[in-house]
């Protein structure tokens, strides 16, 4: 095709790369889109080849779009053409099974992955419909694969893409084979269709089938059912999860949610919602209506792909949401409440409450802290097979509550967290009586998260962090700061712990999957007798320090 270059203003790798991205881009939407913008705006044109995405902390993510910068059909063949690569380094044969997503190109993006594994010599299954990530996820091992992918963005915007890889151990892929992927892709140019294998190739497995899998021995396997029944509403948020959650729900007998009908179907353009994500405030306010009127007291939402939950919950006449780590808290003395010994295990990421150590410390059993990310939230599954890995969690409403899949799990966590309810509500008590019980037993641990979104600007983040470093705040809320910067460490990770002593702590750090600044604020007392004002008292400090924190990261 005949690409209208302004070589004026481009130079001649960038046109010659350009062109050679127009030879590449099987997508007519993509490229009719770049082609628009030479001609238009070469400088914009060329500036989306002056960076391309890295593949990291969950493989891919980024907005839809033209250019190596963007997630398109060419970087995703690119992408799986360095994770065929990469696999054979150790296994010459073997399956790779493939889900994909509700979003925009998805199902494109997993027959594109497709075709290039098998021309590369692998046998390949690609779910025929969308499925939820814990579905993908439980697959691989369930089959016996030696890898996963799931294209997915998870909770981002709409305008977003993603591309999650899985090993043959069922969870995320960690290092060194994540930089073993980026540096393959990095080392190659655009694959051209003779690499792919033949569009004709039969490649399908049912959806449906993955996902009975997965009840029948995921679901099945959760501790006991709750003898009250609880009346909840639901919502998937536009994505993947409805038709499971209801399955689940019905396998474990419990009385199935009233749905948010209007966000029940998946839709990738999300149409009553600029960000699908539970964690965002306006998210839950068809729940709250849908709630309001069916006479419900409890609300459950995942995000598009089902790995994740939100949680409401109606307290004297007013709709409470409750945090991750509030989530995390329940459901982790739940299901330790559930059997016994101290061989068991529970873990959480070190910016996720200290409430669950204590938790662990009252049931006797071992608690880990790992970096963030389910990719090592679930490494002691992996790692410590001597030892029943219980539960893990992060704060960013991700949960583990089966062993039996090793990734977070929004589904099983609606299960367990609704039995949980229908167990309490027998005594006549609910989540929040509950939390309050363990804060009189254990200690009351108090968060709030602050996070700042710069538009798909990760330079802003990069700047700001090293602005944080050089220049870090003396007090935060009038509390004298002790700095302890994580880079520093012999394993070094990008984070920074503001210790504002016995009025508590602040993590800030990147997200590894979004453009924004993430703060995680603890605060905490440790011998509680009124709970009330216990939480006035926390409460207040919280609000302060989360005040200072939003100029800090704004500044």
């Amino acid at each position: 095709m005949h690409v209208p270059l302004n070589t004026d203003v481009m130079t001649s790798p960038t046109t010659d790369q350009i062109s050679a991205w127009f030879d590449a881009d099987p997508d007519p939407d993509t490229h009719a889109e770049l082609a628009d913008l030479v001609e238009r705006d070469p400088e914009a044109a060329a500036r989306r080849f002056e960076s391309r995405l890295k593949f990291g902390t969950a493989g891919l993510r980024g907005p839809l779009g033209a250019g190596p910068d963007h997630m398109n059909r060419v970087i995703v063949r690119m992408a799986a053409w360095a994770l065929g690569t990469r696999l054979l380094a150790d296994h010459p044969d073997g399956l790779v099974v493939v889900g994909f997503d509700a979003r925009s190109k998805s199902r494109d993006f997993a027959t594109d992955t497709a075709r290039v594994l098998i021309n590369l010599g692998l046998a390949v299954e690609v779910l025929d419909d969308v499925v939820p990530t814990p579905v993908l996820a439980h697959s691989v091992i369930d089959c016996g694969a030696i890898a996963g992918v799931m294209v997915t963005a998870s909770h981002n915007p709409p305008s977003d893409s993603g591309y999650k890889v899985y090993w043959g151990d069922g969870a995320q892929i960690i290092p060194p084979i994540d930089r073993d992927i980026e540096r393959l892709i990095s080392s190659r140019d655009p694959l051209s269709e003779a690499e792919l294998a033949d569009e004709s190739v039969s490649l399908l497995v049912s959806a449906r089938g993955r996902i009975d899998a997965y009840l029948d021995t995921v679901v099945a396997a959760l501790p006991g059912a709750g003898t009250t029944p609880v009346h909840s509403v639901y919502t998937p948020l536009h994505g993947v999860g409805g038709q499971t959650v209801l399955d689940a729900f019905q396998r474990r007998a419990l009385v199935a949610p009233t749905l948010v009908a209007d966000q029940f179907e998946p839709d990738g353009d999300f149409p009553t919602l600029s960000l699908p994500n539970p964690e965002e405030d306006g998210v839950l306010d068809l729940a709250f209506t849908t709630a309001d009127v069916a006479g419900c007291d409890l609300i459950l939402a995942n995000d598009p792909d089902a790995d994740r939950l939100g949680v409401a919950i109606r307290r004297d006449g007013r709709w409470r949401t409750l945090t991750g780590d509030e989530i995390g808290t329940l459901l982790g003395d739940h299901l330790l409440r559930s059997g016994s010994g101290p061989g068991r295990v529970v873990a959480c990421s070190f910016v996720s409450s200290t409430a669950l150590d204590r938790v662990a410390a009252h049931h006797g059993v071992q608690m880990r802290r790992t970096l963030s990310g389910f990719k090592w939230i679930i490494r002691p599954s992996i790692e410590e097979p001597d030892l029943e890995y219980v539960f893990g969690y992060e704060e960013a409403l991700g949960f583990a509550a089966s062993p039996l899949v090793r990734d977070k799990d929004g589904i099983t966590a609606a299960v367990v967290l609704t039995e949980l309810a229908s167990s309490l509500a027998t005594g006549g008590s609910d989540l929040v009586d509950r939390l309050d019980e363990i804060a009189l037993r254990d200690g009351l641990v108090m968060t709030r998260p602050v996070s700042v979104r710069y538009e798909h600007d990760i330079a802003a983040v990069t700047t700001l962090m090293a602005e944080l470093r050089d220049v870090p705040p003396t007090t935060i809320s009038s509390h004298p700061v002790v700095v302890d910067d994580w880079l520093t460490h012999a394993d070094p990770v990008d984070l920074v712990t503001l210790d504002l002593g016995a009025a508590g702590q602040v993590l800030i750090r990147p997200s590894g999957t979004e453009p924004k600044i993430k703060a995680y604020i603890e605060v905490a007392i440790d011998d509680v007798t009124d709970i009330e004002a216990a939480r006035a008292t926390l409460s207040a400090r919280l609000d302060a320090i989360a005040t200072a924190v939003d100029e800090l990261l704004t500044r």
